[in-house]
């Protein structure tokens, strides 16, 4: 309602803590709390508004106000809200630190190999399209039973790509086990338990799921990262399944597909070098050991 707002109409110091965290649950609240802050007030009641600074009266609170914003990481959604929900005449500062070897080095597995995938979209906006179709191109064929991906773990960052891609498998006939953040404990279970035995040849995992979570899985030999993990240390955990998954000692394989909008989490994951060669790269495919 409007007393809602109204009350956030004189807010001088905003803070934004753990957003890497919130960036896990419904990060519109944020961005809807923060699009709230200094409007003028529409029902003021008891106002003594001879107490009430002229700026904020006349609709420039928000370029007083000072936003602080803490997260783990370097984020678009977090830059997005900086650049649009922030307006202070003292302009933005950022500080941020990337570790540079990245999360690559903390995969335990020694055998295991990395083929990072390219794919050519257009603009942000087209990118999720261009890996859902990077996606049946190259990894539907190996998910098929004569295909050679058993115990695939494909893990989604998105629900909603969670959700097309989990159609497409119904779609083509690919035995998937399905765990998102919306099973309950039972529904959790069996897909576990299904992909553990063999009895699906992949699992669609999604990173909330992880998150919150933190399941154990069983027989993974192979993970497809549809995207880079949001978290870049989850790159890490997810990786490391394969050494605890009864993969056996050879014939791992990480599969990630990439385009040229996915540098921050690359940098993250690979390190800033690593990732600087594949980006500026020609190659459509590159392999790590």
């Amino acid at each position: 309602g409007t007393k809602g707002v109204d009350c956030l109409s004189s807010i001088e110091v905003s803070y934004v803590l753990f957003a890497s965290a919130m960036l896990m649950q419904n990060w519109t609240h944020v961005d809807a709390a923060l699009g709230s802050l200094n409007k003028i007030p529409i029902a003021p009641d008891e106002t003594d508004f001879s107490r009430v600074r002229h700026y904020y009266l006349d609709g420039l609170g928000k370029h007083l106000r000072q936003t602080i914003a803490i997260s783990e990481h370097a984020s678009v959604e977090v830059a997005a809200l900086l650049r649009t929900r922030c307006a202070s005449v003292g302009g933005l500062l950022r500080a941020r630190q990337s570790p540079a070897d990245g999360w690559l080095s903390k995969v335990l597995s020694s055998s295991v190999r990395v083929v990072l995938r390219r794919f050519d979209a257009l603009s942000p906006a087209a990118a999720a399209d261009a890996r859902f179709e990077a996606f049946v191109e190259q990894v539907i064929p190996m998910l098929h039973a004569d295909g050679t991906g058993q115990g695939t773990l494909v893990f989604i960052p998105s629900y909603f790509d969670y959700v097309r891609v989990r159609n497409k498998c119904r779609s083509a006939d690919v035995e998937a086990a399905e765990l998102s953040e919306y099973a309950d404990k039972p529904q959790a279970a069996r897909a576990r338990t299904v992909f553990a035995q063999g009895a699906s040849k992949a699992l669609l995992y999604t990173e909330r799921a992880h998150f919150f979570h933190r399941y154990a899985l069983r027989g993974v030999r192979h993970v497809c990262f549809y995207g880079m993990p949001t978290h870049a240390h989850l790159f890490a955990e997810i990786a490391n399944m394969l050494a605890e998954g009864g993969g056996g000692s050879g014939g791992q394989t990480i599969l990630i597909l990439f385009c040229a909008y996915d540098r921050v989490q690359l940098d993250r994951a690979l390190g800033a070098e690593r990732a600087q060669h594949v980006l500026d790269g020609e190659q459509r495919t590159y392999v790590m050991h």
